[in-house]
């Protein structure tokens, strides 16, 4: 049986199938729509713009009866608190972010509403590899949410990440301090692909983040209580990439700094798919 539920700013969850109590049905979106523009040549056409729609998914909620109408008002308190995440669950778990923008109750011989989730992302699974036992204090307030670990037994100061989506998918790199000039070079099965540079001295206890799961991307630092520090953007080397993607296939990021030491690397990959 799939599975959906609803996951807050705040990381509370609410279920959306629970016998006897919530059922999401009637579902409507869970596909892909892309918007491709042509240039005609001749009798042909030719492909000059290719872009994922943004997605809607629109449902029923429906409420079994016993105490349903408070249901419902934590239920509406619940959507407020957004940002959201529709979590679906079937073959594994896939999510996306968004909004629901639009509720409408109706009754019959049981309490609905109809809703619209507007979403922000395409489909995503979560992944995450590090390089050292898990610190639980890295970025830990960053994301609410919980991540699938892969861990790898490989060289220090790199991760390895194996995406069999057909998207580049964002990812963030945690780096933890003390770091001089830290560096990461990033490849994909076998090639280089890119890489990025700031210039900094980073204290023991502080981390660089790279992230690209945000708009817009950003270079920080962040200190052990992952309060932020300082933008690190403007002190990155322009002639790099700095901004990492995860494509498909063994994706391998390598780490380094002017100190020459071994560094605590954490990457966090929100592989993306267009329909799942």
């Amino acid at each position: 049986m799939r599975k959906f539920k609803l996951i807050n700013k705040n990381g509370t969850e609410f279920e959306l199938t629970e016998l006897r109590n919530t059922f999401f049905h009637s579902i409507d979106g869970l596909g892909r729509s892309r918007n491709i523009e042509y240039r005609q040549i001749g009798n042909r056409f030719r492909a000059v713009s290719d872009i994922l729609d943004q997605g809607v998914i629109k449902g029923t909620v429906k409420f079994w009866k016993g105490n349903e109408t408070t249901k419902l008002r934590s239920f509406l308190q619940f959507c407020e608190e957004k940002p959201l995440i529709l979590s679906y669950e079937q073959d594994g778990t896939y999510l996306r972010q968004g909004y629901v923008n639009d509720i409408s109750r109706k009754e019959h011989d049981t309490l609905e509403v109809d809703i619209i989730f507007t979403c922000t992302t395409p489909w995503y699974k979560e992944l995450t590899a590090i390089s050292a036992p898990y610190d639980p204090s890295v970025s830990g307030k960053i994301y609410p949410y919980h991540y699938s670990y892969e861990y790898q037994g490989l060289a220090v100061n790199e991760v390895v990440i194996e995406s069999n989506s057909l998207m580049k998918s964002p990812c963030k790199i945690t780096m933890k301090g003390p770091l001089t000039n830290p560096e990461w070079n990033h490849y994909v099965n076998g090639s280089f692909v890119g890489s990025g540079k700031v210039t900094a001295t980073i204290p023991e206890g502080n981390y660089v983040v790279v992230d690209t799961t945000q708009i817009p991307c950003s270079i920080k630092e962040y200190n052990e209580n992952n309060e932020f520090v300082l933008d690190l953007y403007p002190s990155s080397d322009i002639n790099t990439e700095r901004f990492i993607y995860i494509e498909n296939g063994v994706n391998r990021i390598v780490c380094n700094d002017e100190g020459v030491r071994d560094i605590y690397i954490r990457v966090d990959s929100m592989l993306e798919y267009s329909a799942v």
